[in-house]
């Protein structure tokens, strides 16, 4: 019988096996490996407790958006219940900064460009440009909002 022929054939299994083994591993570990990452647009840290100065109130936050990025339009505080911000992939990052540089909380939203359609027509739409208001919890000690795609500063509103 031809055992080099075996042999190689087990060495193939066996490298293959153990390539399996480490995608697996370091995908749990988030190690180093593509399929794994997550780009930090896509993410909101769900684990920020609700700070002590947050009340009952929200910040509304006129906005618009085009191609050449996010301004402000209009900046009101109004009594209210703040809205919940689920975890799930967002394409822009609101983080609310306090006095002293401490971060109050992150809140994720999507482009608001783009147009979901009724069922049976062509499907979401891509505006050029669009008018939205984002709507955030009320701190006494809240500085600033900062809006961010992925790593990338768009714009920092003074509160």
């Amino acid at each position: 019988m031809n055992t080099s022929g075996d042999k190689r054939v087990s060495r193939k299994r066996l490298l293959i096996v153990l390539s399996i083994a480490l995608v697996a591993i370091f995908s749990v570990l988030g190690v180093g490996c593509y399929l794994v990452y997550e780009h930090p647009a896509r993410r909101v840290q769900k684990d920020i407790p609700v700070h002590e100065s947050q009340r009952k109130g929200v910040v509304l936050l006129n906005l618009h958006i085009n191609n050449d990025g996010i301004t402000l339009l209009k900046l009101n505080r109004i009594d209210g219940a703040p809205p919940e911000y689920l975890p799930q992939a967002y394409d822009y990052i609101a983080k609310m900064i306090s006095n002293e540089g401490e971060l109050l909380g992150e809140f994720g939203f999507n482009d608001p460009r783009i147009v979901l359609a009724e069922p049976g027509s062509q499907g979401p739409t891509m505006l050029k440009e669009a008018d939205f208001d984002l709507v955030l919890p009320y701190y006494d000690n809240a500085k600033k909002v900062d809006i961010y795609s992925g790593y990338k500063r768009l714009i920092s509103i003074d509160i």
